[in-house]
This record gives structure tokens, sequence and C-alpha cells, in this order.
């Protein structure tokens, strides 16, 4: 039997022996997976290649005129994300996960009659991911809006009952922030104020739209 060098700590020789526990190489797996995706998810998000989410100095136009917004010309931004570019978002994302689960699944096959389907392309074939990318989302903020917070919140709702839409809404006093959610068959609102009391104005409004774009 050989004998480790001298001063070598036992469990430093029993390592170069066998090899690295299966823990220790299960561990930098993860990591390495996990910057991968960091590193897809940061690029989709900044436009790799193109696209991605872009910034606007008025509504698209296939914007629903069923949704109405509260001085526009007061936006600090306009943020517009197509459903194709969610399609790319999530084909990036879930990329490594397809490659290691392709691997997995032709391994599992090997003298088999077939392998099954990896779970990856079941998730993005699904209704939900399909509805997903069927959704352009537009989103709309504000800061230190000039005006009255009930005054918005009454300016909204009319405009929502009047076109159809089903709204629920609530308060979390500790934020000083109101949240109102209005949905229909081809488009979801959400809407978000921060009013803190001591602060002249609504200090946030953030408004979320999500609508087909077919």
């Amino acid at each position: 039997m050989a004998q480790d060098a001298p001063g070598t700590p036992p469990h430093v020789g029993l390592e170069i022996r066998e090899g690295w526990p299966w823990w220790k190489i299960c561990c930098i797996g993860c990591f390495v997976l996990v910057v991968a995706i960091i590193v897809l998810i940061g690029a989709a998000w900044h436009g790799f290649g193109g696209g991605g989410p872009q910034t606007l100095t008025a509504l698209p136009p296939n914007f629903p005129p069923s949704v109405g917004v509260y001085r526009l010309e007061d936006a600090k931004s306009i943020v517009y994300l197509p459903g194709k570019e969610k399609d790319r978002l999530i084909t990036l994302v879930l990329s490594p996960f397809r490659f290691f689960g392709n691997v997995m699944v032709s391994e599992s096959a090997t003298g088999t009659g077939g392998a099954p389907k990896p779970w990856v392309d079941q998730v993005t074939e699904s209704a939900s991911i399909t509805q997903l990318q069927k959704m352009d989302t537009v989103t709309i903020t504000w800061e230190r809006l000039q005006a009255d917070r009930d005054e918005v919140e009454k300016w909204y709702l009319g405009g929502f009952q009047r076109n159809g839409f089903a709204v629920t809404s609530r308060r979390d006093a500790a934020t000083a922030t109101d949240v109102m959610i209005a949905q229909r068959s081809d488009a979801r609102v959400q809407l978000q104020l921060q009013d803190l009391p001591d602060i002249s104005g609504i200090d946030t409004v953030t408004m979320v739209v999500d609508y087909l774009n077919q």
C-alpha cells in the first residue's frame, strides 16, 4: 500500500487516490449551471443578438384601446416586451436544462425501445407557455406624480368598468401601497400606487399591461 507524502493530511491523500467526493463534483456542476443560466438570462434581457425589451417614447401601435392611461405624458418610462421576445427568453433560459435532459434521456434509453420526451420540451410545449408567447407586455412608470391618489384610482376604476374588466383591489397600509388588478379575456392590467403621506404627490405609479398580440 502506497504511503502519503510526509505531512500530508490523511483526507487529502484519500482524495488524491480516489478522486473528488461525489458531493464536491455535484456542487461544482450546480454552480456552473447556475452561472450559465444567469448569463443567459442577462443576455436575453439586454437583447443579445438584437431584440429584447424596448424603451419607447409612446405606446406601441397594438396597445389595446380599451385600456386608458392616466397622464401618459408625465410617465418616466415606457418599456415594451413583445411575446416573441418572451419566447426567446424562455428558450435561452431552458437551453442548459434541455442539454442535460437530452443527455440523461439518451443514457437512460440505451438498450430500450425508445426515449421519453424530455421534461423541458414538455414545459415549452405546455399551454401556459404558449399563452405567454401570445401576450405582449407594456410597463409604464411614474415618479412624483402630482395628483391625488383617490382621484387616480377612481379614474382607472371607471374606465375599467366601462370596458368590461373585472376589477379587484387591495391596500397594504404598512407600505402605503394600493394595488388594482383588472382582467378580461384579451388583457390584464396591474396598477400599483405608493403614496407616502409625508411626500408631495404620488411617490410611484407602476402600470403593467399584458394583452393579446393577435
